[in-house]
């Protein structure tokens, strides 16, 4: 074989603020700066929601099987919870996380993912000012969280909730 002048792979150029368009399927668009601005994209803007974190909501027939496949067998081993009818299991090493449930036990509906914010009742305030359907009302449950169901233009409906500090 000839050697190759040339190697197989080349790093494409990259200009400052520019995002590579064979990503954006996966990571999305990069938010629009205006021009002249001067903030890094992204920084913090508040009057948007901050949220900390965002947890799956996988619905299951029953939580003792999918415990033996999601923690035995993916080794998301922690479990922070088990209400009997919700259960965290969370991975120790790299702290993904997943949660699983039969049925809400106090919403009339079940949510796809769980949106963990800093301030529940802004979001709360957000929501309505922004005319979003609220499924289940601004609530303090009795397993120390204050959340809410807001149902997204998409028709998915979101958990939003706020731990209380232990």
């Amino acid at each position: 074989m000839a050697s190759r002048a040339q190697p197989l792979v080349r790093e494409l150029e990259r200009r400052s603020g520019q995002q590579d368009p064979r990503w954006i399927h996966l990571l999305g668009a990069a938010p629009e700066q205006t021009p002249g601005e001067t903030g890094q994209v992204g920084s913090a803007d508040p009057s948007r929601i901050r949220v900390t974190q965002i947890i799956a909501d996988l619905h299951v027939p029953d939580l003792p099987a999918s415990r033996r496949f999601y923690s035995d067998y993916l080794g998301l081993a922690e479990e922070e919870f088990n209400l009997g009818w919700v259960a965290r299991h969370t991975s120790p090493g790299s702290r993904a996380t997943l949660q699983v449930m039969t049925s809400d036990a106090t919403a009339p509906v079940d949510p796809v993912v769980t949106v963990m914010v800093d301030d529940v009742e802004a979001a709360y305030l957000q929501a309505q000012e922004r005319g979003y359907e609220i499924v289940h009302p601004l609530t303090t449950e009795a397993w120390g969280v204050t959340r809410f169901f807001v149902r997204a233009p998409d028709g998915n409906v979101l958990n939003v909730v706020q731990q209380h500090a232990r």
